[in-house]
């Protein structure tokens, strides 16, 4: 991964060249950088050193910083990485759909020329962010948000409905972001800084993706080639690599074809101990002959627990000779639970949506998957944002024309969710140095399920089939199952913690960890920092009182604090 921060002002006029100073020290946190300067354009970029080959690549003429791995596929051969970036700066400058088209990875690109043109685009499901802004004439474009924030020609002015969306859904809709003035791009869409204002083109839609006519009882192994052929062609002829390996269906699916393809695969569990994620990782594992390491150490943050668990494996001795090549990059299961188990998605909904009512179809998604906000966090001024999350939800689904209603409504859970679920990973990458290969996001693995009638997927339906055919027998090695989804066939061990269940984590940690959770708001909610312009100071303060007493059914209340402190630059604590 590289993160980049560009700048482009229009035809007759230049870039302040103090600019080009003010966006080196600004993405210098994240290490040593790059910076091309010209009279209309500066881009600069930090190279992570995590993929294969130089992520930046120039002839004088024509150059491009490339963040992730396009995936291109040229005729019948997929090209190496650096021969992919050399790919889309030789032909998406007079090309540009076509060249984008034919990358079918996660990646964010900027391209500019000598004479100061400039594209900046991302892939097909916008899966790597590109957020931009104008300013005074000038258009700022960053693959994090951070970057943008700190810069002062910026208005700073939040986006309150990216902010309840954010409250809702845990990320903004469609284009927005917490701050009015910047934008993310789209799935499938570039930028084109050529003439005097930019210009947002979408090269892909999925809303135009065809049936592919391919009858129920060949789904499961058209859908299998697919997601095959996402795998192999990421593995640059790798012979061992780093994966993570959880007690569900997506990692263990990943390691098997890793493993069929004769790969060593280094895997990871970092599960709570007497966890079925814990235990039937260890199964899966053991069929398949990959080399396990739990990190059973208590604690309920993701995020942090992840970072732990890799350090702890990098720390111990028996792991010295282990370390793959690309030792940072690890295959990651991320996007099977929705793109094909389609677990947002109820049968309820999709009936909903054929009979054409549309804000039906939004209520009831909005009802399944709890998207609500309560007016009574906010102060009065602000108690009509709880309607947003509804409303979005009605657009998206409006916004799509001729696709099949069921589909269209999975395309609601694809184009948001989907689309930003990676966006905290990639937004603090130059913190943990930690990058993902992800083939679930392959376009072509998605364009194969997208086109596919929606209904023999719904509650993994089809992800059973398709794993009742993987090698080392894993179709009877249980797995984690979504509660209402149907069930694995193989037996569980009833007595092992469900993830979805209270008592997943330690029951006495995570009280202790609750109960810090609440001191902290409520000495934050009766600071003088706190938004009281915007949030309900004295609801939110019976509601983290409550808390400390270790009663947290009202904890609900709080959940606007950190979207919007990050949106008002207030810091939560």
């Amino acid at each position: 991964m590289t993160h980049f921060v560009a700048a482009w002002a229009p035809p007759g006029s230049q870039v302040d060249p103090q600019i080009a100073g003010h966006l080196t020290t600004l993405l210098s946190r994240a290490g040593d950088t790059a910076c091309t300067r010209l009279p209309r354009c500066v881009v600069v970029h930090w190279e992570s050193k995590l993929w294969p080959g130089d992520s930046a690549l120039s002839d004088g003429a024509q150059s491009i910083v490339v963040a992730g791995d396009p995936v291109v596929v040229h005729g019948a051969r997929t090209l190496p990485r650096p021969e992919a970036i050399a790919y889309l700066r030789e032909h998406a400058f007079d090309d540009p759909h076509g060249a984008l088209n034919a990358a079918q990875g996660s990646y964010a690109a900027v391209l500019w020329n000598a004479a100061g043109q400039m594209r900046i685009g991302t892939d097909k499901l916008g899966i790597r962010p590109v957020y931009w802004a104008q300013a005074h004439g000038v258009v700022y474009a960053s693959t994090a948000r951070w970057a943008l924030t700190e810069l002062s020609e910026i208005s700073a002015e939040p986006d309150y409905r990216g902010v309840v969306e954010t409250c809702a859904f845990g990320v903004p809709l469609a284009d927005r972001t917490l701050t009015s003035a910047i934008r993310t791009l789209g799935a499938g869409e570039f930028i084109d800084l050529s003439e005097h204002a930019p210009v947002v083109h979408r090269y892909w839609d999925w809303a135009t993706v065809q049936g592919n006519g391919v009858r129920d009882a060949d789904l499961p192994r058209f859908i299998a080639d697919a997601f095959n052929q996402a795998v192999d062609s990421r593995m640059y002829g790798q012979d061992r690599v780093f994966a993570f390996l959880s007690g569900g269906m997506d990692s263990r699916i990943v390691v098997s074809r890793l493993k069929a393809r004769g790969a060593e695969v280094c895997a990871l569990n970092f599960a709570p101990p007497g966890s079925q994620d814990l235990l039937f990782g260890r199964l899966a594992a053991e069929a398949m002959g990959a080399r396990l390491f739990e990190f059973d150490d208590d604690g309920d943050e993701f995020m942090t627990r992840r970072g732990r668990a890799f350090k702890a494996w990098e720390a111990d001795p028996a792991n010295a000779g282990l370390k793959p090549v690309h030792d940072r990059l690890v295959w990651s299961g991320d996007g099977g639970s929705v793109g094909l188990g389609h677990v947002y998605l109820s049968e309820r909904i999709v009936a909903c949506a054929r009979t054409g009512d549309l804000d039906a179809t939004a209520r009831e998604i909005q009802q399944f998957n709890r998207y609500n906000v309560s007016p009574r966090s906010f102060a009065k001024p602000y108690r009509d944002l709880a309607h947003w999350p509804l409303e979005a939800i009605k657009e998206d689904l409006k916004s799509r024309s001729g696709v099949e209603p069921g589909r269209n409504a999975h395309l609601f859970f694809m184009l948001n969710d989907q689309r930003r679920h990676l966006a905290i990973h990639y937004e603090s990458l130059h913190e943990h140095r930690l990058d993902l290969v992800v083939p679930f996001f392959d376009a072509r693995f998605l364009e194969a399920v997208l086109s596919s009638p929606v209904d023999p997927f719904l509650l993994h339906r089809l992800y059973n089939r398709l794993m009742a055919e993987q090698p080392f027998g894993l179709g009877w090695i249980p797995w984690q199952v979504y509660p209402g989804h149907d069930p694995c066939p193989a037996v569980s061990v009833e007595s092992a913690r469900l993830q979805w269940k209270e008592g997943w984590f330690n029951a006495g940690t995570s009280r202790r960890n609750a109960r810090r959770r609440m001191v902290r708001s409520l000495r934050f909610v009766l600071s003088p920092h706190f938004p009281a312009d915007v949030l309900n100071r004295k609801m939110m303060a019976c509601a983290a009182a409550v808390g400390t007493l270790g009663l947290n059914k009202y904890e609900y209340l709080l959940n606007p604090i950190v979207p919007v402190c990050a949106a008002t630059r207030i810091k939560a604590d």
